[in-house]
C-alpha cells in the first residue's frame, strides 16, 4: 500500500467513525471511543481534512449508506451502551483486518460487531513474504530461519543480475524499461516458485491448511467488510465458514506473478506478487519490499454480500 492510499485509508476509517459517534448522539444512545480510538482519531483527523470536498462527501455518504444498512440488521435495538473501538494493524497467524469495533452492551449482554472497511479495492490482505511459516502456523525457527534465508538469497541474486543489467539505477521502473520481463523472470517468479515449494509440503496438513485459510480469510471471528464504491456500498458478511483440510496450487495464473489456491472447502484465492517499494537497494543494503496481494477469486459464492446506494 503506497503513502498515499495508506492515508486515505486512514481517513475513510475517521470518517466511519465519527459518522458512527454522530448517529448515536442524535439517538441519544451512549457511547464512548475507546483510548486508542481517540488517539487514532486525533491522528487521522488531518489525513480526513487534506482531502478534497467530492472525497469527503463521498466518505459521508458512505457512511451513511453503512449506519443505514446497521440499522436494518437491528444492531441498534435494546442498546445499552456502545464502546466504539479502532483496531491497530497487526501481522503474523490468523492476523485481523478488522478497522473498527463495535463493543455492544445491550439486554443480552456484550456483542461484539467488527468492521473491515476498504475504499474501492478488494483485496483481503497484504501480507509480507519473509512470515509466512508464521502464516500457515508455523513456529519452528529453524524453518522460519531457513525459509528466511530462501527468501534472502533469491533477492541477493536478484541484485546480483540487476547490476548486471545497470550498475548505477536503485529503481525497479528502470530496470523495466532496459528489460520488460527482468523483473517477472528475475524475482517474481524464483519468489513465487519458494513460496509454492514451501506451501505445498503442508498442502494435505490440515492443522496448517485450516490455519493459512483462516489468515488470508482475514480474521479467525466473524467480520464484516464495508467496502466503498462509486455509488454504493459492499457489506461483505464474513461469518460462518467451514474450514478445509488441505489445498491445491496453481502456478502459473493468468500471470507469472500470480498463482492461485483452492481449498477442499471452495474457497479459491489468487495471491498476487509485486514490490512494495519503487527501489530494490536504499540506505546501501537491498530493500526486500515483496509482498501479496491476496483475493478470493469467487468470494460472491462463498459468503452473502449486500449492495446499498449511497
Amino acid at each position: 500500500m503506497t503513502r498515499v492510499s495508506n492515508d486515505t485509508g486512514r481517513a475513510f476509517e475517521y470518517a466511519i467513525a465519527k459518522k458512527l459517534a454522530k448517529y448515536l448522539e442524535s439517538k441519544k444512545i451512549l457511547f464512548s471511543f475507546t483510548t486508542r480510538a481517540q488517539k487514532d482519531n486525533q491522528r487521522d483527523k488531518q489525513y480526513f481534512e487534506q482531502l478534497n470536498e467530492e472525497l469527503k462527501q463521498d466518505f459521508s455518504k458512505a457512511g451513511d449508506a453503512a449506519i443505514k444498512w446497521m440499522i436494518s440488521q437491528n444492531w441498534f435495538v435494546n442498546i445499552k451502551k456502545i464502546n466504539i473501538d479502532r483496531m491497530p494493524d497487526i501481522t503474523g497467524v490468523n492476523a485481523s483486518v478488522v478497522d473498527i469495533q463495535l463493543q455492544i452492551y445491550n439486554d443480552k449482554g456484550l456483542i461484539f460487531r467488527n468492521i473491515s472497511l476498504k475504499n474501492h479495492h478488494n483485496a483481503l490482505k497484504h501480507p509480507r513474504l519473509p512470515n509466512l511459516p508464521f502464516q500457515c502456523g508455523i513456529n519452528n525457527p529453524k524453518i522460519s530461519k531457513l525459509w528466511r534465508e530462501i527468501n534472502t538469497n533469491i533477492w541477493k541474486q536478484f541484485y546480483l543480475e540487476a547490476r548486471k543489467l545497470d550498475n548505477t539505477t536503485n529503481l525497479f521502473r528502470e530496470l523495466k524499461v532496459i528489460d520488460n520481463k527482468f523483473i517477472e523472470q528475475n524475482l517474481y517468479k524464483p519468489l513465487i516458485l519458494a513460496v509454492i515449494n514451501f506451501l505445498n509440503q503442508y498442502a494435505n496438513n490440515p492443522d496448517s491448511a485450516s490455519k493459512y485459510f483462516k489468515f488470508l480469510r482475514g480474521d479467525k471471528s466473524n467480520f464484516f467488510t464495508i467496502k466503498n464504491e462509486s455509488n454504493q456500498i459492499l457489506i461483505k458478511k464474513f461469518v460462518e465458514f467451514k474450514l478445509p483440510t488441505q489445498f491445491k496450487i496453481k502456478y502459473p495464473y493468468n500471470t507469472l506473478t500470480t498463482f492461485m489456491m483452492e481449498f477442499d472447502n471452495g474457497w479459491r484465492f489468487t495471491l498476487r506478487l509485486h514490490t512494495a517499494s519503487s527501489e530494490f537497494f536504499r540506505n546501501g543494503k537491498i530493500n526486500e519490499s515483496t509482498k501479496l496481494d491476496v483475493l478470493c477469486e469467487n468470494l460472491d459464492k462463498v459468503i452473502e454480500i449486500d449492495k446499498v446506494k449511497k
